[in-house]
């Protein structure tokens, strides 16, 4: 009986594919890898949230309880500072919005001041739309009647991208971050056995870090576990760096901290690539 050409050609190509381990790690394990970083990325502890900062400075017990019901509130982050310090978190995009509690609060009807991060209209309704609903309630249960506070919604422009940074800091920072994932390359070459699995391993390594490290997402969507985790990442060191020379014009010293992070991913990098990486004479 004559075998079909398609049915040969087909049962080869088959049995080709499960002997290559490369092949089957793209295809199989880096669409679930993809899938469940996207999923911890959107839907992080389960819930979306928002960032909302709040400037008390009335320091009574009005504006304590409304800062304790805040926090009460699942779906918003809540944090406290200085007006300048939160308006600068606001600019810089790590905040949708910003409310001040005047020190006037529970003397009678009230505007409470939002500032409302206008580069990021999806969190800022959403942050409006929370802090609407929460005024509107506080503000009954205060007065037992009419309003007794009012939402003042101001918008803040957060980061253009207007290029402030130096090119020198620039190429500084890229030359010794790219020196890192040199290393890291050496040293994935030289710990696999086969160039079909140095591929494979090399992609279990990079995507993760280009995912989770802030340079396509930001990393507040994280669950606060994962945002530790990441934040001790050679490629958030970088892309932080780079961002705050580029875009907030930060002197070398500013990004110190960063730097010595780099640094120190170098060295380890370096270490490990130098005990893995064999030359070979072909």
């Amino acid at each position: 009986m004559k075998t079909n050409p398609f049915v040969m050609l087909t049962w080869s190509s088959l049995k080709a594919y499960f002997r290559n381990r490369g092949a089957i790690f793209f295809s199989l394990l880096v669409p679930l890898m993809i899938m469940g970083i996207f999923g911890l990325i959107n839907f992080g502890g389960g819930t979306s949230s928002v960032n909302i900062g709040v400037v008390d400075q009335a320091h009574n017990q009005v504006s304590d309880r409304l800062i304790t019901n805040l926090k009460g509130i699942k779906a918003v982050k809540l944090h406290t500072g200085s007006l300048d310090a939160e308006k600068q978190q606001l600019q810089q995009g790590n905040r949708d919005l910003v409310a001040v509690l005047p020190a006037s609060i529970g003397q009678g009807s009230t505007a409470i001041t939002a500032y409302y991060n206008q580069g990021n209209p999806q969190n800022s309704q959403v942050a409006m739309a929370i802090m609407n609903q929460f005024v509107d309630r506080a503000s009954f249960a205060f007065a037992g009647v009419s309003p007794a506070l009012t939402l003042d919604a101001k918008p803040v422009q957060s980061r253009n991208l207007t290029y402030v940074g130096n090119l020198l800091y620039l190429l500084i920072v890229g030359i010794v971050g790219g020196g890192v994932f040199l290393a890291m390359g050496l040293a994935i070459s030289g710990a696999s056995k086969s160039e079909e699995t140095a591929a494979p391993i090399a992609n279990l390594v990079s995507l993760p870090l280009m995912f989770l490290s802030g340079v396509f997402f930001s990393r507040s969507s994280m669950p606060e576990w994962l945002q530790t985790i990441t934040q001790f990442s050679p490629l958030t060191y970088v892309t932080d760096a780079l961002r705050s020379i580029s875009i907030d014009g930060a002197s070398l010293w500013a990004i110190r901290t960063d730097l010595l992070g780099i640094l120190i991913w170098l060295a380890i990098a370096a270490v490990i690539a130098n005990r893995l990486f064999k030359w070979e004479v072909v």
